[in-house]
């Protein structure tokens, strides 16, 4: 990973792309015996280049997105994994299969099992076509019943 860090500072001009790859090396860098010591360290360096990325006006796509989440996910990121979905609502992004499901888990893994299960349901009734049972689901939230733990 030093090599890759290196190479992608000197790089003059970086993209959705490459910050993700960086991104998604910092997330699972490590062998078994040094994962959890490192890990944080490196979750941490993969959300600051996705700061720095957001910050340089570079647009992310959704493999990036994807890749926040799961690291909010597992650093127990709450408020990040959480203001990255508002923005996602926010800017009328489609929330598919990829992004629906790294929500599920950014919730689930940050303690918000209700909000993880409303979105599960939302996303299988959207996947399903019954738009009407999505939408009252998204009511729900919009509404601020997150399930007991929000």
């Amino acid at each position: 990973m030093e090599d890759a860090e290196a190479l992608f500072k000197q790089m003059p001009e970086k993209d959705a792309s490459t910050y993700t790859s960086m991104m998604t090396g910092f997330g699972e860098h490590g062998d078994v015996a040094t994962a959890r010591r490192i890990r944080n360290g490196l979750d941490e360096e993969a959300l600051s280049a996705f700061c720095d990325m957001w910050i340089l006006g570079v647009n992310p796509n959704e493999s990036t997105l994807a890749t926040v989440l799961s690291v909010s996910g597992r650093c127990g990121f709450s408020s990040t994994g959480r203001g990255l979905h508002s923005c996602m609502v926010r800017l009328g992004m489609e929330i598919d299969g990829y992004l629906g499901s790294g929500l599920i888990d950014m919730y689930g893994n940050c303690g918000f099992i209700g909000m993880a299960h409303r979105n599960a349901m939302i996303f299988g009734f959207a996947a399903h076509g019954d738009g009407k049972a999505a939408l009252a689901n998204g009511n729900v939230l919009r509404n601020g019943n997150w399930g007991s733990e929000a």
